[in-house]
């Protein structure tokens, strides 16, 4: 459902099912519904709202902002307690996870032009989201990235736009608090997970009329926000590289 009031103004908002193959939310739903078509309403309904401002408010500038939330009716097992309030690490816990009612998030969005050049053939834009969620049952409890973007980058270049985004997620206090149990039940050396950085620089180069390319290079710091080597366990993994390419092209 949207509804806009004006040129300004627009409020978004849909229910949906949360779960439709049924079943626990980390099992692979095409095991549980091969064919696509099973519709189940045990779980809950997953609600999801947006209110959206177009506004010229900075020097005559163009620029959105959006502020949201999700909430989802459905249970969520907590992050390192059992039903007893045992460590999941205890070897004395049953190894089910507490459950707790109703899930959920806020967040915002804000996209603005800071910079427009003559006739807006050149522009910097600057974006920022932030979202938030509750640390007991959700391995995430913040994260936040920003960046620019400028088109036209390289004279007569106007189709072609380049970036940068930082993102930053937090792993919750209470995914840290298992990695601590579990170093000290298992005596053996556990990472302690807090969290995990990305830095992406891009470039969209419109080549032909028809062909697109846009390489692309993150570097991923802490991955996992310091997730085990499974290859070398009292190590964590090492910092991430990654280079790519996209091409589109249209017919």
């Amino acid at each position: 459902m949207q509804v806009q009031t004006g040129n300004r103004w627009s409020f978004l908002a849909g229910i949906f099912d949360d779960n439709p193959p049924g079943g626990a939310f980390a099992n692979d739903p095409q095991s549980r519904d091969g064919s696509g078509t099973r519709f189940n309403l045990n779980t809950g309904a997953l609600i999801i709202a947006e209110a959206q401002l177009r506004t010229h408010f900075l020097a005559g500038l163009p620029g959105s902002y959006k502020l949201g939330f999700w909430f989802d009716e459905a249970s969520f097992p907590d992050q390192a307690y059992d039903a007893q309030g045992r460590s999941l690490a205890n070897p004395a816990s049953n190894g089910l996870p507490a459950m707790h009612a109703h899930n959920g998030s806020i967040y915002a969005v804000a996209d603005q032009v800071v910079w427009e050049g003559v006739n807006g053939a050149r522009r910097i834009n600057a974006f920022l989201r932030v979202m938030a969620a509750p640390p007991d049952r959700n391995l995430i409890d913040w994260s936040a990235n920003g960046g620019l973007t400028i088109n036209d980058p390289i004279p007569d270049r106007p189709d072609d736009s380049a970036g940068i985004d930082v993102g930053f997620a937090d792993v919750s206090s209470r995914a840290a608090a298992l990695d601590r149990a579990k170093a000290l039940y298992t005596a053996t050396f556990t990472p302690i997970r807090s969290s995990e950085t990305l830095i992406e620089l891009t470039y969209q180069a419109q080549i032909t009329s028809h062909l697109q390319l846009q390489p692309d290079v993150q570097l991923v710091i802490n991955p996992g926000g310091g997730i085990a080597n499974p290859d070398q366990p009292a190590k964590q993994v090492n910092d991430a590289l990654i280079v790519g390419i996209r091409a589109t092209l249209t017919i």
